[in-house]
């Protein structure tokens, strides 16, 4: 029996003690192994710590009914009651830590949530297997589409943008092994650089409102190689899944071309750059000179004591100068087409004025060459239309002109008519203000050399001439490249054809808008134009400052100007003509642009800025010709601009426009006037002597004009009335009253 217990003295109440307790202990001892196993088991289980503290309180607890059975043989209570104290220590511990966890497992779903999740997700599942054996049912077709296609394509899931499916052609294009490699990853790690947050919102919205989404990106292969690739976006659906089809196609090859085509789109806009540069350069180094020259013999031409012969040599001078300066401008026009900074200036017109005027002149050019001209005018033409003038009549001059160059016998014809396609009816692209437009075909047609077939491709190439170079006539082979450009600029584009040893027909159809009549009022004269008769002018002597760096420039004004009164003061730089306005009473200056240490608009913004000097007109003077310089001007506060080389013409009307001049003339002008108003019997030169005047009418150089009228006065005295009225028509610009003057009958 124990000691000192009695359990009532009974050994089976004492075994019944014994056996409960052992039996309790081994339960105990199992349930921590149990425990430790699942919690080894389940890496994934939350709260594992907790799982643990129950352990050692169950071991506890265990060992507690042990110690029941130990101290009935053995009084070691007091290891009895320690080991009670430490089960009771953690039996608070472990109490105190589940009671903050009770708040998450009662988060924890039911077993009625969970079954009611397993039935959804087993819904899921159903729908899941449904679409994936609707989508195998469909795949054979699919997947025939697929590898027919060239380009790659993929099925996209929108909601994560991961790759389900996709065709042959991808995985070629993304040189993988097979499609498993590209199925289940998101298809922007195919890109060479990922969207932002940003971009992907907008080609959402771009999907959104236009149903499909394009563009051109970078994507790189699994191997490494970058290619450009266009990429389509559309979204489409699917047994009512919406599925993103995504479409990708490489365009590395035309991306290339791109950039080669751009950076040789580049180098050519430097190289046209460049010569325009070179060209506006050349321009402005040869006008300097011509400056000089032509000022000069305007200078001389002026001299009372000049003889005839003198006189004709100067005008010969001049007249190469001007045909110089003409090649010039020639190039320079050239260079603006090709440039695109050359612009039309259309206006309201008389067609028939325009094509008269070209008659007369190119008839006379025929009879010289014993040539037929023939004009033939439609009477369906619009009698005004809006077009260049100018522009208009140097394409007509230079077709006929070389149809007349290139003519030996026979005749040429200008016709004019509305097109084929319009001739059925007026194309009525009728305005607001019921403005119509017709289409009208300009045709030249000639019975000379004719043009061989294989130099009609050259023929209009700049700086070409077709033909046999011992027959070639004179000229710089611009002519017809300009006048193509012209045509194409308006619209249009100068057509031949052309048999050799028979003859060249070449004709241009333009859209022209009717407008409605216009005045005819003839251009006002001025009699500044008439300036080799100009001894003075009314009023007090006034001042002029000519501000240039190079003393030639400053000479031609300086002898221009000094014998009419004037007096000339000079400076080489704007600092110096600030001085010279400062310390002296300047009426007006005349300046160059480009100077060293102050070029001209900075001296005339610094002029214009005080009050004191803003009233002085100031005229820019430059050998740079081109637009740019004549804005500039403008806004740095010149009031007019007057390219080099000079003309005493134009430079003289400026200064009696800005300070209001009235000219005192030579008194033998009055006579000769006189003589002009006199309805007299005019003598006419001979053709050789009027030989200059039909080529200056040619290019529209009135001032040729004008110096051809001066020599031809100094010829012999029955001339001089002859010579006056050519020189006044030529002022006033009036080409048709030159035709009829050059086509008066002579009288012998």
């Amino acid at each position: 029996m124990p000691h000192g217990h009695c359990y009532l003295w009974n050994p089976w109440l004492v075994w019944l003690h014994i056996l409960s307790d052992l039996f309790t202990a081994i339960a105990y001892y199992s349930i921590p192994m149990g425990l430790v196993y699942f919690v080894r088991k389940r890496e994934d289980l939350p709260f594992k710590w907790i799982f643990w503290l129950f352990s050692l309180f169950i071991i506890f607890c265990g060992t507690t009914h042990l110690m029941e059975i130990w101290t009935l043989w053995h009084p070691s209570y007091w290891v009895s009651g320690v080991i009670k104290a430490l089960t009771a220590i953690i039996s608070v511990f472990t109490a105190a830590s589940v009671i903050p966890l009770i708040p998450q497992l009662l988060a924890l779903p039911s077993p009625a949530q969970l079954a009611a999740i397993n039935v959804a997700l087993e819904h899921e599942i159903t729908e899941r297997k449904q679409t994936e054996l609707e989508l195998t049912r469909s795949r054979d077709l699919r997947e025939a589409i697929y590898n027919e296609s060239a380009d790659a394509i993929f099925l996209v899931d929108p909601s994560c943008l991961l790759i389900f499916d996709c065709n042959q052609r991808a995985v070629e294009m993304f040189e993988v092994n097979s499609k498993e490699e590209l199925i289940g990853i998101d298809g922007q790690t195919l890109q060479k650089q990922q969207f932002t947050n940003e971009e992907i919102d907008s080609i959402t919205g771009d999907i959104q409102k236009f149903g499909f989404w394009s563009n051109e990106i970078e994507y790189v292969t699994r191997k490494g190689k970058v290619f450009w690739g266009s990429i389509a976006d559309k979204p489409i659906n699917v047994a009512g899944n919406a599925i993103n089809l995504v479409r990708v196609k490489d365009v590395s090859d035309r991306k290339a071309n791109e950039i080669v085509l751009a950076a040789a789109k580049e180098q050519a806009e430097t190289a046209n750059q460049a010569k325009s540069d070179f060209l506006a350069s050349m321009s402005h180094e040869l006008r300097t000179p011509l400056n000089g020259i032509l000022g000069y013999a305007q200078v001389l031409l002026c001299d009372p004591d000049s003889t005839a012969k003198q006189i004709e040599g100067l005008a010969v001078i001049e007249q190469c100068g001007k045909h110089l300066l003409d090649l010039i401008s020639e190039i320079l026009d050239l260079a603006k087409i090709e440039a695109q900074k050359l612009d039309l200036f259309p206006k309201q017109i008389s067609l028939s004025e325009v094509l008269v005027g070209v008659t007369q002149i190119c008839r006379l050019k025929s009879e010289e060459k014993n040539l037929v001209f023939l004009s033939e005018f439609s009477d369906r033409l619009p009698s005004y239309v809006l077009a260049d003038e100018q522009r208009l009549r140097q394409i007509l001059l230079n077709l006929l002109g070389n149809a007349i160059k290139f003519t030996d016998h026979g005749q040429v014809t200008l016709s004019v008519d509305l097109a084929p396609l319009a001739s059925v009816s007026v194309k009525s692209n009728q305005s607001a203000a019921g403005v119509s437009t017709h289409t009208i075909r300009f045709m030249i047609a000639d019975t000379g050399r004719g043009i061989d077939f294989e130099n009609l491709e050259k023929l209009f190439l700049p700086f070409e001439q077709v033909g046999d170079r011992r027959t070639r006539p004179e000229g710089t082979g611009l002519g017809l490249a300009i006048s193509q450009k012209l045509v194409a600029m308006m619209g249009g584009l100068i057509q031949v054809e052309s048999e050799l040893n028979q003859g060249s027909r070449f004709w241009f159809d333009l859209e022209l808008s009717e407008v409605e009549a216009i005045s005819s009022k003839s251009p006002k004269g001025n009699d500044s134009n008439n300036y080799q008769k100009i001894k003075s002018y009314q009023g007090k002597k006034l001042t002029i400052l000519t501000v240039d760096d190079r003393w030639i420039n400053r000479s031609v004004i300086k002898h221009l100007l000094e014998p009419l009164g004037f007096t000339i003061l000079e400076a080489d730089n704007g600092f110096k003509g600030i001085n010279t306005v400062q310390t002296n009473s300047v009426d007006l200056i005349i300046t160059d642009i480009l100077m060293p240490k102050l070029d001209g608009l900075n001296m005339t913004r610094r002029l214009k800025a005080t009050t004191e000097f803003q009233h002085i007109p100031i005229i820019a003077h430059s050998a740079s010709i081109v637009e740019s310089e004549r804005i500039r001007s403008d806004e740095a506060g010149c009031d007019d601009f007057l390219p080099k080389p000079i003309e005493a013409a134009k430079l003289l009307d400026k200064l009696k426009k800005y300070l209001q001049l009235t000219w005192i003339y030579e008194p033998e002008l009055s006579v000769i006037s006189a003589s002009d108003r006199q309805d007299s019997q005019i003598v006419i030169p001979p053709d050789s002597e009027l030989k200059a005047i039909f080529e200056a009418l040619d290019v529209g150089d009135f001032n040729a004009i004008e110096q051809e009228a001066q020599r031809i006065n100094q010829l012999a005295p029955e001339y001089q009335s002859f010579a006056n009225k050519l020189r006044n028509f030529a002022q006033f610009f009036d080409e048709h009253s030159i035709l009829r003057l050059l086509s008066t009958d002579r009288c012998n």
